[in-house]
């Protein structure tokens, strides 16, 4: 078969006070042209709520088989003590993830109730017109019905 085709791609050089926002799951490279400090910060969100949930499964999953080649035996505390583990190695457990879990329903039903207390709905329209003001408002909507379905 033939190559397959490269996805389009941005090159970008950073100028000094810049900052470049890459949003969850894109892939990128980078090439420091210069001695550079960069910042970072994982979120979590529906674009990679699957992943986060995904990889918070392996991560526990890994702490246990670590605690129990150490033997540490499987009694009431074991459980405890792995999420311990996970939340000092993760910076998350499942609590927490369920807490972010639960907000995000909260908040997903909360922009659901003001865009249909507006009016607005999923198709950017208003009253079945076009309302390009009312766009932004509109793809909140829709954003919060994509948030909706990945936090289910």
């Amino acid at each position: 078969h033939g190559a397959r085709p490269l996805p389009p791609f941005v090159e970008v050089i950073q100028h000094p006070g810049e900052l470049i926002f890459v949003p969850s799951c894109w892939a990128h490279v980078v090439e420091n042209l210069t001695d550079a400090i960069s910042i970072n910060h994982n979120w979590i969100n529906a674009g990679n709520l699957r992943r986060m949930w995904e990889f918070l499964v392996k991560e526990h999953a890994n702490v246990r088989r670590e605690l129990l080649s150490w033997g540490i035996t499987e009694d009431e505390e074991f459980e405890t003590q792995t999420q311990i583990v996970l939340r000092a190695n993760s910076k998350l457990d499942f609590a927490k993830f369920e807490a972010y879990v639960m907000r995000g329903r909260e908040m997903v039903a909360e922009e659901c109730r003001r865009c249909d207390a507006r009016g607005i709905v999923a198709d950017h329209t208003v009253d079945g017109h076009r309302h390009p003001d009312e766009l932004a408002e509109s793809c909140c909507s829709l954003w919060a019905e994509f948030s909706g379905r990945e936090v289910q």
